[in-house]
């Protein structure tokens, strides 16, 4: 399977709503090409040529990447369906002219549109029909700021209309949108006595407002958010008035729903995971305020401690100062008593020298 870039559209990725977007626009194509020759252009993945096969003569894809063709001749290999390499803004030669082109998602990404065109022009054969869809530029970004990096030029409805008018005669848009809801149809089959015959039946249209309540409205009130169109020099071959695509099955969602069902177990481990980080963070913070605790319990002690050193060091200090002050005192007085004696024995040697034999 082509990696989902962006750029084109590729089956089986997570998105229902592109998916239903793109293979709504092959359902209308595919309901008038029975028996007839079709060019799809920008064929990309090659799914719509593919879809077209079943019911044309024979289909070509044309499309610009190499190794998209490549693809696309491996995955959908069938007698009547080709995919060549070439631009859609100077279309090479192939093997037409064709019934029924197509080109779908495809306008927006080139800027030279009138090229698009005349080379439909030369491919188509006379009076034969042109499918062309792209996004109307005011719902698509305009009313969304919403920047599409692969679209070069995009077109108003109104320009998009006078492009087509330009090169055909006969010109029908249809407006597309893809909305969830549910679908309510008369049954085909009544019973006997229900007499729907004669009951008058009329369209019944419900929509979500702006405040979120559901109330009956025309259908035409829709936005469209992509514009189709159905162009031919000759007449416009019978079109429905509108066209409902609906995949009972449920196997565009399963890719989604198997994507949100795995975000769903990511949630769950998460938040498990989150559960047990924020029990150990309030068994850390616990452990960390007994610590803090006790560390303050310590610093108390040492603090009592230190008062009691201070205490005792004071005390000594008073000692020593006691003490000092009695040396000093000792100290001061020894010379005087020194000097007393020494002055008694300097008296006795002079009496023994004035009476020697004494």
């Amino acid at each position: 399977m082509l990696d989902n870039t962006g750029e084109r559209f590729v089956p089986g990725t997570l998105s229902p709503e592109n998916a239903f977007e793109h293979m709504h626009r092959y359902e209308l194509a595919a309901s008038l090409v029975a028996g007839k020759s079709v060019l799809d252009l920008a064929s990309g993945e090659g799914y719509g040529a593919a879809r077209l096969a079943h019911e044309a003569q024979r289909v070509v894809g044309l499309e610009l990447d190499s190794v998209t063709v490549a693809a696309a001749q491996k995955k959908y290999a069938q007698p009547n369906l080709s995919f060549e390499v070439g631009s859609i803004t100077a279309i090479p030669n192939l093997p037409g002219p064709f019934d029924v082109v197509t080109c779908f998602e495809a306008l927006e990404h080139v800027k030279e549109h009138d090229d698009l065109l005349a080379g439909v022009l030369r491919n188509i054969s006379p009076g034969g029909v042109f499918l062309v869809s792209t996004p109307d530029k005011a719902q698509y970004s305009d009313a969304t700021g919403f920047v599409n990096p692969f679209h070069v030029r995009e077109l108003y409805i109104k320009d998009f209309s006078a492009l087509l008018r330009r090169y055909f005669k006969h010109v029908a848009l249809y407006g597309q949108r893809v909305h969830s809801g549910s679908l309510m149809r008369l049954l085909h089959e009544q019973p006997a006595n229900s007499h729907l015959s004669n009951v008058p039946q009329r369209d019944l249209f419900v929509q979500q407002d702006q405040q979120g309540a559901y109330r009956q409205s025309e259908a035409q009130s829709l936005v469209p958010l992509y514009i189709v169109a159905v162009c031919s020099n000759a007449s416009l071959p019978a079109l429905p008035s509108s066209s409902d695509l609906i995949n009972l099955d449920d196997s565009h969602l399963l890719p989604y729903r198997r994507y949100v069902a795995h975000l769903e177990s990511q949630l769950r481990q998460e938040t498990e995971r989150s559960r047990q980080m924020g029990a150990k963070a309030v068994k850390d913070m616990q452990l960390l305020k007994d610590q803090i605790a006790s560390q303050a319990n310590e610093m108390q002690l040492l603090r009592d401690q230190l008062a009691a050193q201070a205490q005792s060091i004071e005390l000594l200090g008073r000692e020593r100062d006691q003490k000092t002050l009695i040396i000093t005192d000792a100290l001061a007085s020894r010379p005087v008593r020194w000097a007393l004696r020494l002055r008694g024995i300097i008296q006795k040697i002079r009496r023994l020298g004035q009476h020697p034999g004494a």
